[in-house]
């Protein structure tokens, strides 16, 4: 892997733990107390953790940490049940004494071919700076949105809710890791991470830069049917006090659930909590949660940006989710990046949608760069709405149309677990 000049790409530890985060704490402006320091050696992904180091002395002190990142090992959910390896890239920063040098660049070239020698089809994030990412490649894959459910909610009846108990604990990463890990599982909509490590499972305990501060513990609601555990919120509350008396706030992250029965039982939980005022949560894709609110304006749902995908891996992107309608369609991908994805793809798929994939020299149907097809990959984005911006091209009158429709999502993109 080249390095900038000055500069060498080298893997490191948790004996440089002190170090990685004084870079970070510069590059995000965060103070790390000793309890976050804490936090930050569990979660974080040492054995992917690689960094560019000084080797010129012009460029400061020979050895030192001038950027860092890792990333975790997950499978993401695609359309139709399937899943591929992803890497959950992470914790990315660059010295503000060494920025504009090309760290970031080399940093970001490693990842994307190590993560393709571990056979990983997707790098995925939650960006920071969105426009950064789209110079690598990457693109906004899923939306997310947040709502104030507030007490009590008269929730829309679901048949079966009843019948599913719900307890509530204090959060436990031994005990409750388990837990999630079985929702997650289950989980259908695509961009769900559906298996993760265990540093994603510690972050979802963690609290390194004080979030939280002044909240109670971490706690969670479980619903369980007869398959197990079928939801899950992990939860932090807040008393305030004004004139008119309590005025808590639920704070919930993260959450899932497998069905509508079992989010209704754990949202009926979640915001009947005594002196609890507001409930704040973070909804993905079309979550069944707004559509059991009978005011769904009353909650102010607020939409942003979510899942940032980028495709390491064409074949195995177009290859591993099914088709929402036949297509028989070549489709010309341009990488500047990564040579090994570009050019033309054959892509066909039979009465029962499944595909196959392979290279050809055939005249292009269409033709768009790896950001828009990392968009449009997991179905959250019709490729009709990207031809009209400009970003996908047809050789003749329907070709897009046609690859849209057969591209689009039963259920439309989340991601419910941030990293």
């Amino acid at each position: 892997m080249t390095s900038p000049e000055g500069y060498s790409v080298v893997s490191f530890d948790e004996s440089r733990a002190d170090e990685m985060i004084s870079v970070f704490s510069w590059g995000f402006a965060q103070r790390v107390d000793a309890d976050g320091r804490e936090d930050f050696r569990r979660m974080f992904p040492w054995h992917r953790a690689r960094g560019i180091e000084v080797t010129d002395a012009s460029r400061g002190r020979v050895g030192e940490l001038a950027g860092v990142r890792s990333s975790h090992p997950m499978e993401l959910r695609t359309p139709g049940g399937g899943a591929l390896p992803a890497a959950g890239l992470t914790w990315v920063n660059v010295h503000p004494n060494h920025r504009r040098r090309g760290i970031l660049s080399a940093m970001l070239r490693d990842h994307f071919a190590r993560a393709r020698a571990r056979g990983e089809a997707f790098s995925v994030l939650f960006a920071s700076e969105p426009v950064i990412y789209t110079r690598f490649g990457y693109s906004c894959a899923t939306v997310q949105r947040s709502a104030d459910l507030r007490r009590s909610p008269r929730l829309r009846e679901v048949p079966g809710s009843e019948g599913l108990s719900v307890r509530l604990e204090t959060a436990d990463r031994h005990v409750h890791g388990a837990v999630i890990r079985a929702v997650q599982a289950r989980m259908s909509r695509p961009g769900t991470p559906v298996s993760v490590g265990d540093t994603v499972i510690e972050e979802v305990f963690s609290d390194p830069l004080g979030q939280f501060s002044g909240a109670e513990p971490a706690r969670i609601a479980i619903v369980e049917d007869a398959d197990g555990p079928a939801a899950y919120a992990v939860f932090r509350r807040t008393l305030h006090w004004k004139d008119t008396g309590a005025a808590g706030e639920v704070v919930v992250q993260p959450w899932g659930a497998v069905d509508a029965a079992a989010t209704h039982r754990l949202f009926s939980a979640v915001t009947n909590l005594d002196l609890m005022t507001s409930c704040q949560v973070a909804l993905g894709g079309d979550d069944v949660l707004p559509g059991l609110l009978p005011d769904v304006r009353a909650a102010g749902v607020k939409h942003r940006d979510g899942l940032w995908l980028r495709i390491l891996d064409v074949e195995a992107a177009l290859g591993a989710r099914t088709y929402s309608a036949p297509i028989d369609a070549v489709i010309e991908v341009t990488d500047a990046l990564i040579p090994t994805n570009a050019g033309r793809w054959h892509l066909r798929a039979n009465a029962d949608y499944t595909p196959t994939v392979e290279r050809t020299d055939a005249p292009y149907d269409i033709r768009l760069d790896i950001s828009a097809l990392g968009e449009a990959i997991l179905g959250g984005r019709s490729l009709t709405s990207l031809a009209d911006g400009g970003r996908v091209e047809e050789s003749s009158a329907g070709q897009v149309l046609r690859a849209s429709r057969a591209l689009v999502s039963d259920q439309a993109p989340g991601c419910n677990l941030a990293f």
